[in-house]
């Protein structure tokens, strides 16, 4: 390793590189590069470009030099590119970096992180810029695709009648939409304590802790208090896993059963009214359906 002195110059024997070997170091990188690099004036054409970033833009050696740099810019990348670029000029920054789409020759656009730093001589008089650029195409195209099935996840959860959440290992909601009860903002960052009344936490708690605990899903239905309303849910929590398959915390569906359940409850009370009424009868009396099967009958 190179040792230098507090003006920046290497100690005799130290072993830092001469001047030759420090330019054919450079070229090796240059030349090398995974990604783009280019010397770009101050007036935005391309004075070198290496060999990745011919690559890029899918030109041959000795066609790019010359080129405008906004030229193999996307029209709608040049506005903020050009901002930029004008903040170096008035020396209110040295380097700047954002994603842009740079032309490929077969008339595609290529997502790159571009990064470029002023170059001054020893004056401090701006020379030109360097400028690398990274492919991150692939990356742009899952992210798009991320963004496409979320977005058809809340379009078909908002109009399911089902809620979902997520909580960590410490049952703190990181997660929350399509909740019929509450805002999802005001849930996120509360625990379970502070979203439902006391006489619910024990089988709320222990079911989510059986899911941490096993790495199984459990499935209940209860009824609970939410945001001062009473409803019967039907309940299913699931573990949730990071990228090593490590247990993280739980995942929760939730359906909203109350008008169903609050339905059969008024039909059972009918039914057992009825069956009353039958029983306190000294008469024989029956129900039958059209097939002559018995439905009710007293004694």
């Amino acid at each position: 390793m190179s040792a230098f002195n507090h003006q920046g110059e290497p100690l005799p024997g130290s072993g830092a590189p001469a001047p030759q070997q420090g330019e054919e170091l450079f070229r090796a990188i240059y030349e090398h590069a995974a990604v783009g690099i280019a010397q770009v004036s101050l007036d935005g054409r391309l004075l070198m470009v290496n060999p990745a970033m011919q690559r890029m833009l899918g030109r041959p050696a000795g066609d790019v030099p010359g080129h405008t740099y906004s030229e193999f810019t996307h029209p709608d990348d040049r506005a903020t590119e050009a901002a930029l670029i004008e903040s170096v000029r008035q020396g209110e920054r040295n380097s700047y970096q954002l994603d842009k789409r740079v032309l490929h020759s077969d008339g595609s656009y290529l997502w790159v992180t571009l990064s470029s730093s002023l170059v001054r001589d020893s004056s401090g008089t701006p020379l030109y810029r360097i400028a690398t650029l990274q492919d991150i195409t692939e990356r742009k195209r899952a992210e798009e695709e991320l963004r496409a099935s979320e977005h058809r996840f809340r379009l078909a959860l908002k109009n399911a009648p089902v809620s979902v959440a997520l909580q960590d290992r410490d049952l703190i909601y990181r997660w929350a939409y399509n909740q019929r009860t509450r805002d999802p903002n005001e849930i996120l960052g509360k625990t379970d304590a502070e979203l439902f009344a006391p006489e619910d936490l024990p089988s709320i708690l222990n079911a989510k802790r059986r899911v941490l605990d096993s790495g199984t899903e459990v499935h209940l239905q209860h009824w609970v208090t939410s945001n001062g309303r009473r409803l019967f849910l039907d309940l299913y929590y699931e573990p949730t896993r990071d990228a090593s398959g490590e247990i993280n915390g739980v995942g929760i569906a939730v359906v909203d059963l109350t008008t169903r359940k609050l339905a059969e409850d008024a039909l059972g009370a009918k039914r057992a009214q009825l069956q009353a009424a039958l029983a306190s009868m000294t008469d024989s009396v029956f129900i039958s359906d059209e097939g002559g099967r018995f439905l009710e009958f007293n004694n």
